[in-house]
């Protein structure tokens, strides 16, 4: 073990010391703010409740219904949640991995709305209403439905 770090037993609350060599960024996210990886919850048994005890993991119920995971990352996505689908809405896509406005003007043609691929037209305008309303290049094209709620207009205005 090169390095180790400690939780408090969930039975006792002695500290229970584990190996802490994990990169995993969901383990990361426990402590480091800039990670955006939801958090790990762990629990840990000291060595002498470890004789006695044992933890179980259950399903927790929640109001937050998932719509899926995530084809790059294989994050879990729940409803509303930002996240994109593809055209045919079968290829989903955590906020992280979506794609940005960047992505939409740099090529265009790779995105559809109503299964009308956008012609370079369309984008400019739509990258041009982001940038107008404050946005960034940078920004993810994700929202809480999915794109559903972007206006980019498939008729020529």
């Amino acid at each position: 073990m090169d390095l180790s770090d400690h939780h408090l037993c969930a039975n006792c609350g002695e500290a229970a010391f584990y190996d802490a060599t994990i990169t995993d960024p969901a383990y990361l996210a426990m402590s480091d703010e800039t990670e955006t990886t939801a958090p790990l919850a762990v629990l840990a048994l000291c060595p002498a409740c470890a004789k006695t005890h044992e933890l179980i993991v259950v399903r927790r119920e929640t109001d937050d219904e998932e719509i899926g995971t995530c084809e790059s990352c294989s994050r879990r996505v729940a409803a509303g949640e930002p996240h994109t689908f593809g055209s045919d809405h079968e290829v989903l896509l955590c906020g992280k991995c979506s794609p940005t406005w960047q992505d939409l003007q740099s090529d265009p043609e790779t995105f559809a709305i109503l299964d009308e691929l956008l012609t370079r037209e369309q984008a400019d305008r739509a990258v041009a209403h982001h940038l107008a309303g404050g946005g960034k290049l940078t920004d993810s094209m994700a929202t809480p439905s999915g794109m559903a709620d972007l206006k980019i207009e498939v008729d020529q205005a």
